[in-house]
């Protein structure tokens, strides 16, 4: 695939509750490494799936968290932070 091509493809937006919306850009869906292909150079794989026999739910994984800082909040009521990489931050 050429860079037009792959820009070609479009911005995913997911929302969670409360209105949060978290970019998934092509860059970080579309994977070229050798793990998904034999060329690396050419040849791109769309690393999103269903999950599950159903379409009940998928599980974001690695290519979803690129690009961010991800915070896992396990106490109840159990959130997940997105921060852009790179992002200033105020530390209390």
């Amino acid at each position: 695939m050429s860079a037009s091509d792959r820009a070609s493809f479009p911005m995913i937006e997911v929302e969670f509750g409360g209105g949060v919306k978290v970019a998934h850009p092509p860059s970080s869906y579309l994977r070229n490494d050798s793990a998904f292909n034999c060329d690396s150079t050419t040849q791109y794989t769309i690393s999103i799936s269903r999950g599950g026999p159903d379409g009940s739910g998928t599980i974001f994984g690695d290519t979803f968290m690129s690009g961010y800082t991800v915070i896992h909040d396990r106490r109840p009521p159990q959130r997940i932070g997105f921060a852009p990489l790179g992002a200033k931050r105020a530390c209390p």
